[in-house]
């Protein structure tokens, strides 16, 4: 429960805004015009993000390198569309074999969205373009848009979702050399009892493709349809060797169970995969881990109520295991469709998905931020990269030390308010308010369960079984004061 002091540390320049506060340092990119970045990755001299700018007419993509020790941009380069329309970068690879990028984008070449594909060199000047369209019937490919780097002498492979309107929805992968020049295709098309099907994400090892997707399926005959986890391992040549479906055993009741992001665990050859699971009929919002070994067998999966906490939403951008640690990195929106507010977040579980902390982190100038990608940084810390508002603000970046997580336990969001300790507790716990007023304390349980609601004014003391528990405090009126956990 633990907080340091908040302290402000402003670097103003045409350049750069950077701010420190609890242990985290964001800086706001304001010479990028308004821009979002949608990847970063770490090299071995600093950092390299990419995403979208309309500092160049109708908008281009842009790919950026920052020093690590000041954040301070070393160099920028835009991409303009060389057609009539926007263009905007989604991913990134470094190539080692050049010391150079290549750039997943997409681009409007007049009559619907493609992928493109730009190679540089060091310094962000390119080399080549290469531009991929959805083949016939299909007008475009729908972003966003998914690659992964083989090596130096084994190129590329792109995936995105193939729109092949009035018929179901694909997944369409392109494999290509390290020059670009396109290898094979191959259109995933969904099966018999499928509506669509999607790509989430894209990875490769040991010469094999990873995807991981959602396929539709109708819960009724005149039911809505439905969401499942695809997991599929195609072969360098782009066979399907196994194809998975992941779903809940209530799934005719309306609950979508969709894969967002997945990592390979090289020491144990298996995935670890996070997502949604929403149900309509009970209003929930869970966030699940699932675990896979190399057979795409289920080791284990965890669910967790977020809906205790008023989130309204929760979307995961990536997920790893570091240590003993699995961390979860998300956009975490709460109120409601009317008064939703987004903020950086972050889950952290033990290597079985064991719950141990949920943490956001509001930017101090701006509130909101949203989140487009995180990576684990070299230094034991986390760099998220992603915009600030209004809806084409300014790209940031935003580092924040692991070590500062070890003493935060809470998701607190008027943390003067309330004190509870000990915590952890060994049974017995004290919650205390400090704003003199009769309010309402209700405790729920990892599943969302509501297991004591009691009316509190100065101090209270409670016992509870062991476990990992959520608190609201609610006014007379029913509104949230305060979340935690």
């Amino acid at each position: 429960m633990k907080r340091s002091k908040l302290t402000f540390l402003m670097i103003l320049s045409v350049l750069l805004m950077a701010t420190t506060v609890f242990g985290q340092t964001w800086w706001v990119y304001s010479q990028l015009g308004n821009s979002a970045a949608d990847a970063v990755k770490e090299i071995e001299d600093g950092y390299v993000h990419c995403g979208i700018t309309f500092n160049v007419p109708r908008g281009g993509a842009y790919l950026s390198k920052s020093d690590k020790q000041t954040e301070q941009i070393i160099w920028y380069r835009y991409y303009p569309s060389l057609f009539s329309q926007q263009t905007c970068g989604w991913d990134l690879v470094p190539t080692p074999g050049d010391n150079g990028f290549a750039i997943l984008a997409q681009d409007d070449i007049g009559f619907g969205w493609c992928m493109r594909l730009i190679k540089t060199n060091m310094v962000g000047d390119t080399i080549w373009n290469r531009y991929f369209s959805a083949p016939a019937p299909a007008n475009e490919f729908d972003p966003p848009y998914y690659f992964s780097y083989f090596s130096p002498n084994s190129g590329f492979v792109l995936g995105a979702n193939r729109d092949n309107y009035p018929l179901p929805q694909s997944i369409f992968l392109i494999r290509t050399t390290s020059s670009g020049d396109t290898l094979w295709t191959r259109n995933i098309a969904p099966d018999t009892h499928h509506l669509d099907i999607g790509i989430y994400d894209l990875t490769t090892r040991d010469n094999k493709i990873f995807l991981l997707g959602n396929a539709s399926v109708r819960a009724s005959p005149t039911g809505g349809p439905i969401w499942r986890t695809l997991l599929a391992e195609i072969s360098e040549n782009g066979q399907i060797v196994r194809k998975t479906e992941y779903f809940d055993p209530q799934w005719q009741t309306g609950i979508h169970f969709s894969g967002i992001r997945f990592f390979h665990l090289e020491n144990e050859n298996s995935f670890l995969v996070v997502g949604f699971k929403s149900n309509r009929v009970l209003d929930s919002v869970y966030l699940f881990l699932l675990k896979v070994d190399s057979s795409q067998n289920q080791l284990w999966q965890k669910l967790y109520n977020f809906r205790t906490l008023n989130l309204f939403n929760a979307v995961p951008r990536k997920i790893w295991q570091r240590g003993n640690s699995i961390y979860i990195p998300l956009i975490a929106t709460f109120g409601d469709a009317y008064t939703e507010r987004q903020l950086v977040g972050l889950i952290k579980t033990d290597i079985n998905g064991n719950f141990i902390s949920f943490d956001t982190f509001p930017h101090p100038t701006y509130g909101e931020a949203n989140l487009r990608d995180a990576i684990p940084a070299s230094d034991n810390s986390i760099l998220f990269a992603g915009r600030v508002p209004p809806a084409y603000g300014h790209a940031f970046l935003m580092k924040l030390p692991l070590a500062g997580l070890e003493e935060s336990q809470t998701v607190n969001l008027l943390p003067s308010l309330i004190r509870v300790f000990p915590n952890p507790s060994t049974g017995w716990i004290n919650f205390q308010i400090s704003n003199g007023k009769n309010e309402i304390l209700k405790i729920y349980d990892v599943t969302g369960k509501l297991v004591r609601e009691v009316e509190i004014r100065n101090k209270i003391q409670l016992q509870l079984k062991a476990g990992i528990y959520f608190f609201r405090l609610c006014d007379q009126k029913g509104k949230v004061v305060i979340l935690g956990q």
